[in-house]
């Protein structure tokens, strides 16, 4: 609560790490959409476009002082086709064709235009492991998010940004569109 209350007392948003694997106990996106629920002046984004959760994303939706980010979208979509537990179960994913980023980030900012806010997680953008490597770069999510349309670029890569910054953001969408 007295970080709450002090982002609140100044008006600073939130960007959280999200999460939906049952043991990680400290960034399930239910839980970070319960705080956000409760703080309703405040502003907070899920990172990784909440694993694909179809109900956190919907959740998302529903509350105005939420969005979420697509960090490290690439190698959330190849977790995807691999059904890999950091990423949500199928029967509870979003839907979409996870084999083809492009296309899976076009509909989520069709589904979710006023929510989703373009991140890269620069430079963790790629995973290497012992038994498991999954890479992107920050030009592949950069065509990812060229390849959406000029207004929904615009919304996912400055709108929505500016919207989740609050009053710093209209005091900058007025400074670029000026």
């Amino acid at each position: 609560n007295p970080m709450l209350n002090f982002a609140e007392e100044r008006d600073l948003p939130f960007l959280i790490h999200s999460s939906i694997d049952p043991n990680d106990p400290w960034a399930q996106c239910a839980d970070i959409l319960k705080i956000a629920d409760s703080r309703p002046r405040l502003r907070f984004i899920l990172a990784h476009s909440c694993r694909f959760h179809q109900r956190s994303l919907d959740r998302v939706a529903a509350l105005s002082n939420t969005w979420f980010d697509c960090s490290a979208h690439g190698i959330h979509c190849q977790s995807a086709v691999l059904n890999l537990p950091n990423i949500a179960i199928p029967a509870e994913r979003f839907p979409t064709d996870y084999s083809n980023p492009a296309q899976a980030l076009h509909d989520l900012s069709e589904a979710y235009p006023d929510k989703l806010v373009w991140g890269t997680d620069a430079p963790f953008y790629s995973y290497e492991g012992k038994k498991l490597q999954l890479r992107s770069s920050y030009a592949k999510e950069r065509k990812m998010l060229n390849s959406l349309p000029p207004a929904l670029c615009r919304k996912v890569s400055l709108d929505n940004t500016l919207a989740w910054l609050g009053e710093a953001g209209r005091k900058a969408i007025h400074t670029i569109d000026s």
